[in-house]
């Protein structure tokens, strides 16, 4: 299995020539549920910052490492992957108030939208370099630029023509949009990282997330190799503004005597 994941994830780290590899994500219910090489965070952190950790920090990157529900900070990002309840004054909409809105009714929809798993089925999160897994992650989050979430959504399409869905407010991204979503969903998501994970997780200005839940790494694999054999690959070759090739126009439109059909 460990094996299948370093290929899965090798493939498509050298195929989209990502800034940083897939991450695995794992919830677990007990720390005996851990794999030996897993490190606890030496920090109180959030769940964004805790996917920093092994994509960026120099002590953890490149690292298994998990966080108990004790050591998330973040009581939105706690409670979108199902550590305990939303903090009754969050989920009122009053904590928010002239932060997220200055309208408490509109800050209880935002918070009342988001999905999350069922609080106190779990009790952290580990997180690791795709390639680095030795246990099956349950969500695989790749972060990338919108020509490489191109192809992603090209892969994720490829065998059964699915329309990924991206739902967002602006607010928690990565815990709620790129993992609670594609867990509790089973479907591919894409994901627009919130404020604080630019602010406190290193999320650069062009990056999305695409999240999506790992029984389908091989199928989204597959798609990214299938469809840059067949020309849609990475990068993406510009020509500018120019008339498209006879080649490219038969894609386009299909003639019949004078007439465009």
């Amino acid at each position: 299995m460990k094996d299948s994941l370093k290929e899965c994830s090798d493939k498509i780290e050298h195929l989209l020539k990502l800034f940083t590899p897939p991450i695995g994500v794992k919830l677990f219910k007990s720390i005996d549920e851990l794999p030996e090489d897993a490190q606890r965070t030496d920090r109180k952190c959030t769940v964004c910052q805790l996917v920093a950790f092994t994509r960026m920090d120099i002590k953890f990157q490149d690292k298994v490492i998990y966080a108990t529900k004790d050591d998330i900070l973040c009581a939105l990002g706690g409670s979108a992957l199902g550590f305990y309840e939303l903090p009754e004054d969050m989920a009122s909409g009053e904590r928010a108030l002239q932060v997220y809105s200055d309208n408490v009714e509109a800050n209880k929809k935002m918070m009342s939208d988001v999905i999350r798993i069922k609080p106190g089925q779990y009790q952290g999160i580990l997180v690791a370099p795709l390639s680095k897994m030795s246990i099956s992650p349950d969500v695989i989050l790749v972060f990338c630029a919108s020509s490489q979430m191109v192809r992603f959504a090209y892969a994720a399409s490829w065998r059964n023509g699915r329309l990924l869905e991206c739902k967002t407010n602006g607010h928690q991204g990565i815990c709620s949009e790129a993992i609670a979503a594609p867990y509790l969903l089973r479907e591919p998501r894409i994901a627009l990282p919130c404020y604080g994970s630019h602010r406190f997780a290193l999320v650069r200005d062009e990056e999305f997330v695409f999240g999506f839940p790992a029984e389908l790494l091989e199928e989204i694999t597959f798609g990214l190799e299938r469809s840059q054999e067949l020309g849609q690959g990475y990068p993406i070759r510009r020509v500018g503004l120019t008339v498209p090739p006879p080649e490219m126009q038969a894609r386009i439109v299909k003639k019949k005597g004078n007439d465009e059909a």
